[in-house]
């Protein structure tokens, strides 16, 4: 008898098993991604606002001070100084800026641009309205600010309409407003592209392997332009805000000529 009913109690066992974890897999990702959110709110609670941005960072951290005094010098400086030549405006709606301890996940927070950052990196996420700064256990109060400069410029421009544009004229304006950096640009080391491969530039080749190059060269591209020919540069800005893709050729110059001119400006003074 007892041998009969082993099939019978193998079973009652096994189907609730079978039934749980059907349930899991049908619920278990979005439980986890709900619990692994509820756990970054906790361990990354809202700290301040300034100039539209929600600053969260890590809890006991203790690096709420100088990075609101610090985000919101930013803000009001570049506003005040590009916001009638560039058009740029403290951002309408609230951006939530998040400074990641080392070991962070940022995919806690529903975002995945920010899976590759290195310590002392930042990026935005146009479609979460996040800014992402890695900080490293020993934080560095000054490449942190420096990261998050960057990353906020980038949501000032985006506010201006930079997804319209050529991607090396977003690069080189991020470089402008970042302002005075430890060392001259010009004074790198390392191979520079010329103006013709810059203008080539996709947004994919500012996240590649080759990023750094490729950044200064966009950098470097939009501070001798600023330099040498503001207006016409002004004029350029304008149809690139407009959404025109303006050619560079008509409205700043062949390229090619340009070259040696650029190649001069690049001698340090």
């Amino acid at each position: 008898m007892s041998n009969r009913r082993a099939p019978v109690k193998v079973a009652l066992l096994v189907l609730p098993l079978l039934a749980l974890v059907l349930v899991l897999h049908a619920w278990g990702d979005p439980m986890a991604g709900g619990l692994g959110r509820a756990i970054g709110t906790w361990k990354y609670p809202e700290r301040g606002i300034q100039s539209q941005f929600v600053v969260r960072v890590p809890r006991g951290s203790g690096v709420e001070t100088w990075a609101l005094r610090a985000l919101d010098e930013f803000v009001s400086q570049t506003v005040k100084t590009y916001g009638v030549p560039l058009a740029l405006q403290v951002p309408a709606q609230p951006v939530t800026v998040l400074l990641l301890d080392a070991d962070a996940e940022p995919s806690r927070f529903g975002s995945t641009v920010a899976d590759e950052l290195n310590a002392n990196e930042g990026v935005y996420d146009p479609a979460r309205r996040m800014v992402f700064v890695r900080m490293e256990r020993r934080i560095q109060q000054d490449l942190v600010i420096l990261a998050l400069r960057q990353a906020v410029a980038r949501v000032l421009l985006h506010e201006a309409g930079s997804s319209r544009w050529s991607p090396w004229l977003t690069e080189g304006l991020v470089g402008r407003l970042e302002g005075p950096r430890a060392a001259d640009p010009r004074a790198w080391t390392g191979e520079l592209p010329t103006l013709s491969e810059i203008l080539r530039f996709s947004e994919a080749d500012f996240r590649g392997h080759n990023r750094l190059a490729c950044a200064r060269g966009a950098r470097l591209l939009t501070a001798f332009l600023m330099e040498r020919m503001p207006e016409k540069f002004a004029y350029y800005y304008k149809e690139e805000q407009a959404g025109l893709r303006p050619s560079f050729s008509e409205r700043l110059g062949d390229p090619v000529r340009l070259e040696r001119e650029f190649r001069d400006w690049l001698q340090p003074k």
